[in-house]
């Protein structure tokens, strides 16, 4: 009777020994998976979001009545009317670009000998209804292998908005 109680009480033992070992086994295999970092292209940079909000209440050359507009403001007026032009007689959507590209080249500098290879700002309305419509797209270097980057939205009345993002290309 005895030799039975033991050759259980072994058998359970291993049972347990089994069981603890894939525990382990599958506790290693989820800390490798979950140590593995994100591919470069869905890193979202803090630096690029704060240079997105900055540029946004950069004040542009673009003179519409008694004020100048910021590049915020520029966004909103090339979505609302594409053909507006400023006192210069340039259009709001030729001065938001040009000022636009001349601030990310000068604070994000590119180029295949550089950190930065490339960069690639999107602005896009969208609403609850519609789909996403273009408003700027400007795209420079080359963005082939990862992306650092950020988003900041701009609400246009009434219901929608437009969402700025900036992608740095390493």
């Amino acid at each position: 009777m005895r030799k039975i109680k033991k050759k259980g009480q072994e058998e359970i033992v291993g049972f347990v020994v089994i069981i603890v070992l894939v525990a382990v086994v599958f506790l290693v295999i989820l800390g490798l998976y979950l140590r593995q970092k994100a591919p470069a292209t869905q890193k979202e940079s803090i630096d690029v979001k704060q240079f997105l909000e900055s540029a946004m209440e950069y004040t542009s050359d673009c003179i519409t009545g008694p004020t100048y507009l910021s590049l915020g403001e520029l966004v909103r007026e090339c979505y609302d009317n594409a053909d507006s032009m400023c006192s210069s007689e340039e259009s709001s959507c030729g001065v938001l670009n040009r000022t636009l590209e001349g601030l990310i080249e000068t604070n994000w500098r590119y180029g295949p000998d550089r950190p930065f290879k490339g960069y690639i700002f999107n602005s896009t309305y969208s609403s609850s209804g519609s789909y996403g419509e273009e408003v700027l797209f400007i795209a420079k270097g080359n963005c082939t292998i990862g992306r650092i980057g950020a988003e900041h939205p701009i609400p246009v009345l009434p219901t929608g908005s437009v969402s700025n993002s900036l992608e740095i290309c390493l």
